[in-house]
């Protein structure tokens, strides 16, 4: 396994510049404390995408689940869920906050990418910060994962960071400030997330938003929804 870059507290990290997505060591952040992208809180720019345009129910896989707040509301509100992340730590956690809620879902420790050979397909396949962080090492892949998981009729959502509103360095860099390897997501371009998404999906909304951390900050993100015709 790859060994991970020494963590400088007056940096904030890419994730782009650790290591390449079959090597990077996920379980690293929770040894760490709770990661910067895990809030234990909902995102509040997905439900509130969902409620806007009325989906109400249904089949669903959340991609890189984390601790589970979100897949645990999605459960709360009557979805049949499915939610998997590769990091032993963090489904530890999920299963005890859906366990916490009394809430029913399948949760999977393991990698998506196989696991997206046999699930079968949903009616929503959403991932925060999934789709940001893989377009740089698996894209092509990625939309073969997508394809396989949706059928026609299915929904896409992703919140992923924006490159058009990315914080300068010096703001990043405030919150850096205990050993806790802070990760800033790879930005991504409105164009580009409708030109790569755009090959499998029907754009229904992109909206400007902001990406909850466990920072001071919020970063700038896109809020994107997509339809498989």
């Amino acid at each position: 396994m790859a060994e991970l870059p020494e963590y400088q507290p007056t940096e904030f990290l890419k994730v782009s510049d650790l290591v390449a997505s079959d090597s990077l060591d996920w379980d690293y952040f929770y040894r760490q404390g709770t990661p910067s992208w895990d809030t234990g809180k909902p995102e509040p720019c997905f439900f509130d995408m969902l409620k806007k345009h009325n989906i109400r129910s249904g089949t669903v896989l959340e991609i890189g689940c984390g601790s589970g707040a979100d897949a645990c509301l999605m459960s709360a509100l009557k979805f049949e869920v499915t939610a998997i992340d590769v990091a032993s730590m963090a489904i530890d956690r999920a299963h005890l906050l859906a366990d916490k809620y009394h809430q029913k879902l399948r949760i999977v420790h393991g990698d998506v990418f196989p696991f997206s050979e046999r699930c079968g397909t949903f009616d929503l396949v959403y991932d925060i910060g999934f789709y940001h962080y893989i377009r740089d090492h698996k894209l092509r892949e990625f939309l073969d994962l997508l394809w396989r998981t949706t059928h026609s009729g299915s929904y896409y959502y992703t919140l992923c960071a924006s490159a058009e509103n990315a914080l300068p360095e010096f703001e990043l860099e405030k919150t850096a400030h205990d050993p806790m390897p802070k990760v800033a997501p790879p930005p991504v371009y409105e164009d580009e997330i409708r030109m790569e998404l755009g090959r499998l999906f029907e754009t229904i909304d992109i909206q400007p938003a902001f990406m909850q951390t466990r920072e001071c900050i919020d970063y700038p993100a896109w809020s994107c929804l997509f339809r498989r015709p």
